[in-house]
């Protein structure tokens, strides 16, 4: 295995770097050996005599996989991907079978999967405020194994941690799954072993990357981009985003209603009477939609807010329009909850806010006696089934929230620990992963990644959206998926650990060589930094909508272009030199095609130029060709990619 050998540009950048404060991410980054290791804190498990009890040998089992006669989804994929995965690791088939006719028997070779009679009948108790929407549990009773979750979701996440900790399962991308290849697997000692992951409810990357919640799931994210996330069992949003549109809540449909509706896009969140309007439509729609967890209520896509006397005058009451909206929704809330009271609904229903423009700052004060934020006063606290999606669009994306460097570091902070304060049980985020003006220019949030994360978990943010390109692939794409799936779940692990084993286990061949380019994309951006002026610019403040300052033609020269292409070309070089099978080969090249593409899509749409006429259609050619493959249909959020 090839050492990692860190990044070169470090040592002659350093001085910049920590002048600037622009990523987290590049400390010295060396790392010998990969391969997950057989689990150091679990011992094998063994029978009454003491003898081990073995999951397979020599290419057999003893074992089958148990599932409810009514499975889930969830639970018959979790089945499903066990068998698949320990067949390929260890060459034994599990049979799966149905848990109608079986009882529970410690001394029976059943890996009980999700809620079947087995569990019922083995009294481990399986808690909804211990695991939350996503937690698992992996549980011993004698000879059976027992992998569950509170909720179905839950339970396939369990199979997933079962073959990590059995054969190193580990998913770096849907397209790069590792796994040990074993003659012999015991059977661990898992001692009702939890895993609760620190964004507990959810966390949905909306980008073009993956294809169904199978596949999403892989990586423990939900599935969807910008209509909703779906889990194994469909749509868990009732409402979503830019919602009362959807409501039919409009000037046309209420023209007795004109106090309602301010300007063109917007609503005026002081009318208690549009509250009671918009809490009958969700009660109306709650039966249509039995997976609908969420129902959000937001403002227009625009950055204007309700300005009538009576917002103005809520502002001066509930610290700012956020706060208007607090008591708007908590409105909401109460009748929402009456209703479900009233009719013995026993269901998850959560009011969601989402403070976005001109909603986002939140009706919070600090306290400079107890050092704490806190709400205004209590009718902009959260109710119990009411809570807020915060919506940082305006945010820098280049430094973490703690990073004291950042031009508006302080501004940051007091928005996200005072949402945080006024919703300490439902606060969700809808983040941002792409630069909405320019799919193509890589985004550089890999300073504020681990920072970050360790934050949510701090602050208990529940929910996580992060909005990405509606493009199939974007600039290292797969590496920023990879760092959210493991560091959304467990905000403690090692960064510059995940960071190696992703290039080296994604990459292989050409680990080193794409290192290189990684290397270029950062210390590029440290060159714009210190060139284009403003105080953002001047300490590497950057977010999805920067203009003009990180993206277009004089930003990125046809030299620097040239330049990423010979070190791509590096690494196809080292994948053809190497001793990779001629199909790891083809899809090491297809990952380094897809930096190449970005390349080109600049050279295309900027440097024509430089190009005679028929070299310049070949690059055309090429570039539309490789679009169309991987799923790159936009240049940024409106722009359709034609041909010039």
């Amino acid at each position: 295995m090839k050492k990692i050998k860190g990044l070169k540009v470090l040592y002659l950048l350093l001085a910049l770097v920590f002048a600037m404060g622009c990523f987290a991410g590049c400390a010295e980054k060396t790392k010998t050996d990969t391969t997950p290791e057989l689990s150091e804190t679990l011992a094998p498990a063994k029978d009454n005599q003491g003898n081990p009890i073995m999951l397979t040998e020599n290419g057999s089992s003893n074992y089958k996989i148990v599932i409810p006669a009514d499975a889930m989804t969830a639970e018959s994929l979790a089945a499903s991907q066990l068998s698949n995965f320990l067949k390929q690791s260890t060459g034994a088939t599990l049979p799966i079978v149905q848990d109608t006719g079986i009882s529970y028997d410690e001394n029976a070779y059943y890996i009980s999967v999700g809620e079947t009679t087995l569990l019922e009948q083995s009294n481990i108790e399986v808690s909804r405020d211990e695991l939350g929407a996503e937690g698992l549990k992996i549980c011993n009773r004698g000879r059976q194994i027992f992998l569950t979750g509170a909720e179905s979701d839950g339970t396939l996440y369990a199979a997933y941690e079962f073959l990590a900790k059995e054969i190193g399962f580990e998913v770096y991308y849907i397209d790069e799954i590792y796994y040990r290849q074993e003659a012999a697997v015991p059977v661990y000692a898992y001692n009702d072993y939890v895993s609760v992951p620190d964004i507990s409810e959810g966390r949905w990357v909306g980008c073009g990357m993956f294809k169904s919640f199978a596949e999403s799931s892989l990586m423990r994210f939900q599935y969807g981009y910008a209509d909703g996330s779906f889990n194994s069992e469909g749509n868990i949003w009732g409402l979503w985003s830019h919602s009362l549109p959807y409501l039919n809540i409009t000037k046309e449909n209420y023209p007795d209603h004109p106090e309602w509706f301010y300007g063109s896009s917007q609503v005026c969140f002081s009318q208690m009477s549009l509250a009671d309007e918009v809490a009958r439509k969700i009660i109306e729609k709650i039966p249509e939609t039995p997976n609908g967890k969420y129902w959000q209520i937001g403002d227009g896509d625009s950055n204007s807010s309700c300005n009538c006397t009576d917002c103005q005058d809520n502002r001066e009451l509930y610290g700012s329009q956020g706060g208007v909206l607090m008591v708007f929704l908590n409105r909401v809330g109460e009748l929402v909850d009456e209703w479900m009271t009233e009719n013995n609904i026993d269901r998850e229903i959560l009011i969601l806010g989402l403070a976005y423009e001109g909603t986002s700052t939140p009706p919070s004060r600090y306290n400079e006696t107890t050092g704490e934020y806190e709400p205004i006063n209590e009718k902009v606290r959260a109710r119990s089934n009411v809570g807020m999606m915060y919506a940082p669009i305006t945010d820098c994306t280049h430094h973490s929230y703690m990073d004291e460097r950042c031009y508006d570091h302080q501004t940051r902070i007091d928005k996200m620990k005072g949402w945080a304060a006024v919703c300490p049980d439902n606060l969700s985020l809808w983040l941002y992963n792409t630069n909405f003006r320019d799919y193509f220019l890589p985004f550089n949030d890999w300073g504020g990644i681990k920072d970050d994360a360790e934050l949510y978990e701090e602050l208990g943010v529940e929910y996580i959206f992060s909005q990405s390109c509606k493009n199939g692939r974007t600039s290292f794409d797969a590496l920023r998926l990879y760092l959210r799936s493991k560091l959304w779940w467990d905000s403690s692990l090692d960064y510059n650990t995940l960071f190696d084993n992703f290039f080296i286990n994604y990459y292989k061949s050409a680990s080193e060589e794409m290192l290189d380019y990684f290397e270029l994309i950062q210390a590029h951006y440290i060159t714009l930094y210190q060139s284009v002026g403003g105080s953002r610019a001047q300490v590497g403040c950057g977010n999805c909508f920067d203009s003009p300052q990180y993206y277009g033609m004089g930003n990125w020269s046809y030299e620097y272009l040239m330049k990423a292409k010979e070190l791509l070309q590096k690494a196809y070089d080292a994948v053809e030199n190497s001793e990779e099978s001629e199909s790891v080969k083809e899809k090491l090249r297809e990952r380094i095609r897809v930096e190449e593409v970005h390349i080109d899509g600049y050279l295309w749409n900027y440097y024509s130029t430089f190009y005679s006429k028929d070299a310049y259609e070949a690059l055309e050619d090429t570039f539309m060709d490789d679009c169309a493959r991987f799923g790159i249909s936009y240049w940024n959020e409106s722009t359709v990619l034609t041909r010039k």
